[in-house]
């Protein structure tokens, strides 16, 4: 079960195809992980993706050693799963640093460092925005366990919609 689905009106008026989205600790990895339609047929509610992004994770929890918290972004494309992740680092010794990020590409749970592409615009405009909201934050707890509005999310001042 996606603990949020977006309403189509929100992303038609931004031009955005992130349909859900959902938070996750494991083993004391805070994040969020946002769902692209892309493909979401194929790995959605119905097939378990908060369980294939868990075990995605678990599994390569040696990448996320370093982490204070990671996003992610899950899609679909002829039968592979892909988890585009961001691992953040420097936030818990200074909150309003510039902090590190590393990206990785995991392909039906197995991180493939030969994919070019880190994520696709739409998830490369949840992480911006995501940033914009960290920023408004004040500490790593408040911006895991509060969400930024769907609305803000979605907004783009440059779109007439």
């Amino acid at each position: 079960m996606v603990a949020e689905m977006f309403e189509w009106v929100l992303r038609e008026k931004a031009n955005m195809d992130i349909i859900g989205r959902d938070s996750f600790d494991l083993r004391g990895l805070g994040g969020r992980v946002y769902f692209h339609g892309y493909g979401f047929d194929f790995y959605g509610p119905e097939h378990n993706a908060i369980a294939h992004l868990k075990s995605t994770i678990v599994d390569n929890i040696n990448l996320f050693s370093e982490a204070d918290y990671a996003l992610a972004i899950m899609w679909a494309e002829e039968g592979d799963i892909f988890v585009d992740s961001f691992k953040y680092s420097g936030a818990r010794e200074n909150w309003g640093s510039n902090q590190e990020v590393v990206s990785y590409v995991f392909k039906n749970g197995i991180y493939a460092p030969h994919m070019e592409a880190i994520s696709c615009g739409h998830g490369m405009r949840v992480v911006g925005r995501e940033g914009d909201y960290r920023e408004a934050t004040g500490s790593l707890e408040d911006f895991l366990k509060i969400s930024p509005p769907a609305e803000i999310l979605f907004s783009n001042p440059f779109l007439n919609k």
